[in-house]
Order: structure tokens, then C-alpha cells, then sequence
């Protein structure tokens, strides 16, 4: 079956009437209506995909900036310019400076129509996202985890389709576990595993392990396990030497290679199933959401994101 063509508008003409059509300026029809005495009956404008007030400004604003990387691409007569490193820094100062012209575009949106500033928001959020694997070329190893997981952060708000930011989303749950309503056991509350698995997507680590840390059973684990003292006197310094090591991996720091995170991940996957094999600390504890199984496995992978050049995969 042939699919009809689209149908951008409809005017009335007249039997014997002749339709006089005409471009106007960018995507627009003039269509004017002759009647038979040769006087113009009616006339119709059809516009299409024009641009608003808000991406006129950006295509003017972006005219230098490109204007500028063509005439630095034109003065690199040896070879392809795109292999001079001179070449490299021009497209990211090019790309930086268009994202920040789309950033005051999404500035200045605020307070009109909420389709418009989504989309502005949204191109915005694409034109991040390219220059992460395509023109930004980071460390050796071609990873960009730690970017991804920043730009999940900045835009979680179009990735959830939700009009409120995850942020303002944490401090109000949070708000709502600090007032007089606070349930029992915070786990039972609606949007407690999803909010969790919100978080963990987008790398706010922080947050993630305060909520979890309001859980009833881990309220038990650091309140009341913490204070009990082994029945044999002689395992105490095996105890303060196993408590000293865990320390080494509850730091915030900043890793410079793949190799020293996969280190740390595998000392923080060994603290999770130390936990996770005490029986006792799950007994009374229900089973989580299977919505909670289906997101979070993927920010614990830790296998990390590569550039175009790399090869685009987790």
C-alpha cells in the first residue's frame, strides 16, 4: 500500500477560480485565489517547519562561531585538516561555544511555552552527547564514563520525561522521610526503589547511598551490629584489621586509570557480598521490586563507555 503524501493545509477555491501560487520567504506559500473577473477572492499563507524566535537567535549567534572554524579548516592547506591537532582544539572550541549559545537559549526559554523550552533543552542535551564521542578526545584509553555519567546528570530531567529535576525530586522524598508522616520502614514507601534506581543511572552516588542508608536493615546493621562484641576476646584485633582495610575503599577519590578503578570496584563488590552473605541481616527484610533487578545492575557494571573511535559500547 502507497502511503498518500502529507497534507500541509486546505483552501477553499472556487469552481473556475484559478490559484495563483508563490514562495515566500523560507518555508512558505503564498496561494492567491483569481476569480473569473480577474479581482483576487481570497489570500492564503501556508508556513511550514519555520524557525522561532528562540533558534533565530541561536542560527545568528552560531554564524561567527562557524564562520570562524571554516576559515581555521581553510588555513590548513598541508594534508587533512582534521588530522592537525591545531585542528582538534578548533572543532571543540567550536563545539563548546555552540553549546554555550544553546545553554542562553534554554536560559532565556524559561517562563515561555513549555515546547519550547523542552526542545531547545533537547538539542541542547544532543549536541552534549555528540561532542563526547565524537569530537572530545579525553584520556588514552578512550573512556567516557565519568563524562556520561556528568551528562546524565545534567539532563536526567529529558531522559525521565518528568517536568520536575531529579533534584528537586530527591528533596522532596527527603523531606517527606524528615516529617511527622515518616513511614516505619522507608522501603515500603512508594517511589523509595524507583527513586533509587533513578539516581544510580545517573551516577548520583552520594544520594543513593543516603537512601539506602535509611533502610530498616541497614539502620540495624550500622546501629546494632556495629555495637556487639565477639564472644571470644581474641578475634577483637582480627575485627579492627578487617575494619581497617574496608576503609581503604570508602573514599571519594578521583581514579586516573581503568586499571586502579576495576582495583577499587573489586574491593567494593567484595564489601557487597560480605553483606549480602549474612543471612541474618535479610531475614525480615522483603523482596525489592523486580524493577529494582532491571535497572541497577547497569551503572554497577562498571565497564564504562568508549568514543567513536573506540568503538560506542558498555
Amino acid at each position: 500500500m502507497v502511503d498518500s503524501p502529507p497534507t500541509l493545509a486546505r483552501v477553499p477555491c472556487l469552481r473556475g477560480n484559478r490559484l495563483q501560487i508563490t514562495w515566500g520567504s523560507g518555508n512558505e506559500l503564498k496561494l492567491c485565489e483569481i476569480g473569473g473577473s480577474g479581482q483576487n477572492a481570497a489570500v492564503h499563507n501556508i508556513q511550514w517547519g519555520c524557525q522561532n524566535a528562540a533558534e533565530r537567535q541561536v542560527a545568528c549567534d552560531s554564524q561567527n562561531v562557524y564562520a570562524e572554524l571554516q576559515m581555521k579548516r581553510r588555513s590548513t592547506l598541508d594534508g587533512d585538516a582534521r588530522a592537525s591537532p591545531d585542528w582538534w582544539e578548533s572543532a571543540l572550541t567550536y563545539s563548546r561555544s555552540i553549546s554555550r549559545i544553546l545553554s542562553e537559549s534554554c536560559d532565556s526559554a524559561q517562563g515561555t511555552s513549555t515546547l519550547q523550552g523542552g526542545y531547545m533543552a533537547l538539542q541542547r542535551a544532543i549536541w552534549e552527547l555528540l561532542e563526547i564521542f565524537f569530537v572530545n578526545k579525553g584520556d588514552l584509553d578512550g573512556v567516557v564514563t565519568e563524562e556520561m555519567v556528568q551528562w546524565l546528570q545534567r539532563h536526567s530531567a529529558i531522559l525521565t520525561g518528568e517536568p520536575t529535576s531529579t533534584r528537586a525530586t530527591f528533596e522532596d522524598f527527603q523531606r517527606m522521610l524528615e516529617g511527622e508522616s515518616r513511614p516505619a520502614r522507608v522501603e515500603d514507601t512508594p517511589g523509595y526503589w524507583p527513586l533509587i534506581c533513578r539516581l544510580a543511572a545517573i551516577g548520583w552516588t552520594r544520594e543513593v547511598l543516603e537512601l539506602l542508608g535509611k533502610h530498616s536493615v541497614f539502620m540495624m546493621y550500622q546501629h546494632v551490629l556495629p555495637n556487639m562484641q565477639p564472644l571470644d576476646p581474641s578475634l577483637q584485633p582480627q575485627r579492627e584489621v578487617m575494619e581497617a582495610s574496608l576503609g581503604d575503599y570508602a573514599s571519594d577519590t578521583a581514579y586516573t586509570s581503568v586499571t586502579e578503578y576495576n582495583h577499587y570496584r573489586e574491593g567494593w563488590r567484595h564489601q557487597c557480598q560480605e553483606i549480602l552473605s549474612d543471612a541474618s541481616l535479610w531475614e525480615h527484610c522483603p523482596v525489592p521490586p523486580a524493577s529494582l533487578w532491571e535497572h541497577c545492575p547497569v551503572p554497577l557494571m562498571g565497564a564504562g563507555f568508549r568514543r567513536r573511535s573506540e568503538g560506542v559500547g558498555m
